[in-house]
């Protein structure tokens, strides 16, 4: 059983005051509920963090796996591009012997030339953007890769806010 206290209620105890027993218990409850509500506070805390780290952490493996699909269609399309321009150069060549010009005569050249000429840049397009969407979905992991490690880390920091806050206030009901 805690010990009491005697207190007039009025600190002095004058006339027509009742005294009042207040019981030191009252204040190591109230002590260990700052104490427990900043241990959970701080476990919320840390579970928090780790929560978002999770789910930037799948976010970061989908981009990731963003990044490698993207480069690999970007090599279909680029293969598939290759096939149908050479396709399209060999009907050149094919309507130009059918129609009895010649492959060598500087119109017909110019015609494959050019044809050789887009192909080779719309393969070189093809690349480009398979690059630049793989590259920005590498971004995006890192970036969630990186957010995760900070949500780890603020999670400790307010773990320790949240402790600090409880034993502050545990001391001040003590005192």
């Amino acid at each position: 059983m805690a010990a009491q206290k005697f207190d007039s209620g009025f600190g002095g105890g004058g006339f027509g005051t009742a005294p009042v027993m207040r019981s030191s218990g009252a204040t190591t409850a109230g002590e260990a509920a700052d104490a427990g509500g900043g241990a959970i506070s701080a476990f919320g805390a840390i579970e928090e963090g780790q929560a978002t780290a999770n789910t930037l952490g799948f976010s970061a493996d989908v981009a990731t796996q963003n990044a490698n699909e993207a480069t690999q269609a970007g090599q279909f399309n680029v293969l598939e591009q290759q096939i149908m321009a050479h396709r399209a150069i060999g009907s050149m060549n094919a309507s130009f012997g059918a129609s009895g010009v010649s492959n060598m005569g500087s119109s017909a050249q110019a015609e494959i030339a050019g044809s050789v000429s887009q192909s080779e840049l719309d393969r070189l397009n093809l690349i480009h953007q398979a690059d630049i969407s793989a590259t920005n979905y590498q971004n995006q992991a890192t970036a969630d890769k990186n957010a995760a490690e900070n949500a780890i880390t603020g999670s400790y920091y307010n773990a320790l806010g949240s402790l600090i806050k409880a034993g502050a206030s545990a001391a001040a009901a003590g005192a």
